[in-house]
């Protein structure tokens, strides 16, 4: 189920581009329907959690799946998302970054597997239980776009390619 979720969170984040605050609308990969809510409709547990967690956030917004609350905020001067389930055990927080902030082997890897292509956005993605963030990245070229999923000593896990 947590599997899920990241990858949720990876769809959320990349294609909601710029991690849209408020409203409704309808998540890549799920079935279930996201809905805006206040902090006070959220359960108390996850919003003590949150806050333990990003004390200082600014610009917060809360989002309720059946599965889990998604809350999008800036903290220390980034745009983020970060996943929380029911039980308030935090899942995941993805944002996004400069292509600078790639790992250089990753850089390395798509500049030289990928010529010709422009980076569109990255995306990093921390979770529990994982020592190393997770890095992802947009790439095109003309109408291909490509999703790559990156790994610090310069290899692409996956690629999805996606036309546009």
């Amino acid at each position: 189920m947590k599997n899920i979720i990241a990858i949720t969170v990876i769809a959320v984040s990349l294609f909601s581009r710029a991690f849209a605050f408020g409203g409704s609308h309808v998540l890549p990969f799920s079935k279930s329907r996201v809905f805006a809510f206040s902090a006070s409709e959220v359960d108390e547990k996850v919003v003590q959690r949150f806050n333990a967690k990003y004390m200082g956030a600014s610009s917060v917004t809360w989002e309720k799946t059946e599965d889990y609350s998604k809350v999008s905020f800036i903290w220390k001067g980034s745009v983020m998302s970060s996943f929380f389930d029911d039980q308030g055990d935090w899942l995941a927080t993805a944002q996004t970054i400069k292509w600078d902030e790639l790992p250089e082997g990753a850089i390395e890897a798509i500049k030289r597997k990928y010529k010709g292509y422009d980076l569109q956005m990255a995306v990093q993605l921390d979770r529990p239980y994982h020592k190393q963030p997770s890095f992802y990245a947009f790439v095109a070229n003309g109408e291909k776009r490509i999703l790559l999923e990156l790994r610090a000593k310069g290899w692409i896990r996956w690629a999805n390619q996606t036309y546009f």
